[in-house]
């Protein structure tokens, strides 16, 4: 049965890339993948029973340099009914996992694999029945070969996004979505692209991420005979490859939206007294300041906590501070509040999660949010007029 933290090899029929050499964040680093480790992929279109027992060497091809075939077991199958849902994410955090998914990424999904971008896949699917290689004696020797073909049906998803802000925390996020898969994937301004076997969308101008199974007959057509949808492959010689790093995630330096000011004001004034003459709630008045420049202000009424929506967009240097000023405002008089900051944005927080200020006086809290928003393209000149 697949498991979330397997991967997939490529088939001889896909489009290989050579392998990129990535530099994690503390340097170089290989990961091991030891023999009797097993790999999913997608089942390429046309895939029978006849992969079983068929080998790989480090190139990812089933054929050698003469042109022959790697057999390493002779095709003898088991067959066995199942019917099981799974739902299974996968962080594409090494070389070879990527190099794994090129089929995926470059022909069925029309993806171009970049090394500055993060990936994820997701495998939707039911399983119908498993065709299982009965190894017997063995004929050839190779790295890697196939021993299992999965039918049902599947919906497979690549999630892409910038390294930058495809972050751990993003991709530890998505995997806890549940239904709100294309939510999230929104908020974090990804791209999803969708390969379906077995299943034809009812609506093709846009494919959903269905997760639950219950939604699916809602949103697909499920074919009556189950589809190859994954082929297993096993580790026969240990194969080390480069890490990808992931960051964690922090602020770079670059345009971003503020989205949300929040704030949480004491109960009463400082010398204990009531913000308003009735004893109603004071009447905040936010002002925020970028690299000491206003940028933002926020106003509610008869609230000690709240927030305002923002649609700014500031850009954020290496050593870009921030304040907010806090009032209560009055006809007559307006009665100070406090003050918040933040003396390094780039330092102290990170994109798309509330940064906490520092605050003073009576104001309790105060939060800002920032979105990665993406640079304008370059301007391009006028042609002359003759």
């Amino acid at each position: 049965m697949p498991h979330s933290s397997r991967v997939a090899l490529c088939l001889a029929a896909c489009v290989c890339i050579p392998f990129v050499s990535f530099a994690a964040e503390d340097g170089p680093n290989f990961e091991k993948i030891a023999p009797g480790q097993t790999f999913v992929l997608a089942a390429p279109i046309g895939t029978s029973a006849d992969v079983l027992g068929m080998g790989f060497d480090e190139s990812l091809s089933d054929t050698d340099s003469d042109g022959k075939t790697h057999r390493v077991f002779a095709t003898k199958v088991k067959r066995v009914p199942e019917n099981q849902y799974f739902s299974q994410f996968e962080q594409l955090d090494n070389e070879f996992k990527i190099k794994a998914h090129a089929r995926v990424l470059a022909t069925s999904m029309n993806v171009g694999f970049s090394g500055e971008k993060r990936y994820m896949a997701l495998r939707v699917y039911h399983l119908q029945e498993v065709a299982t290689l009965d190894p017997g004696k063995q004929l050839d020797t190779a790295p890697i070969v196939a021993q299992k073909v999965f039918y049902g049906w599947a919906l497979n998803v690549i999630i892409e996004g910038d390294a930058s802000t495809f972050t751990a925390e993003a991709a530890t996020e998505l995997m806890s979505a549940g239904a709100d898969v294309d939510t999230t994937v929104k908020r974090y301004q990804l791209k999803k692209y969708v390969h379906l076997q077995g299943l034809e969308a009812k609506n093709k101008t846009h494919i959903p991420i269905v997760v639950d199974a219950s939604r699916l007959n809602e949103e697909f057509q499920v074919s009556e005979k189950p589809s190859p949808i994954f082929i297993e492959y096993k580790v026969m010689k240990e194969i080390f490859s480069p890490k990808l790093a992931w960051q964690r995630g922090g602020f770079t330096p670059g345009r971003y939206r503020l989205t949300n000011i929040g704030f949480k004001v004491a109960t009463t004034k400082a010398n204990g007294k009531p913000w308003d003459a009735f004893g109603n709630p004071p009447d905040p008045f936010v002002t925020v300041v970028l690299d000491g420049e206003q940028i933002d202000t926020c106003f509610a009424r008869d609230q000690h906590e709240g927030s305002c929506p923002s649609q700014k967009v500031v850009t954020l240097t290496e050593s870009s501070s921030l304040q907010v000023v806090a009032i209560d405002k009055d006809v007559s008089e307006n009665d100070a509040i406090g003050t918040g900051s933040v003396d390094n944005i780039i330092a102290a927080g990170r994109p798309y999660s509330e940064l906490e200020l520092n605050t003073q006086g009576q104001l309790q809290r105060a939060t800002v949010t920032f979105v990665p928003v993406a640079s304008p393209p370059p301007a391009v000149a006028a042609p002359a007029v003759p």
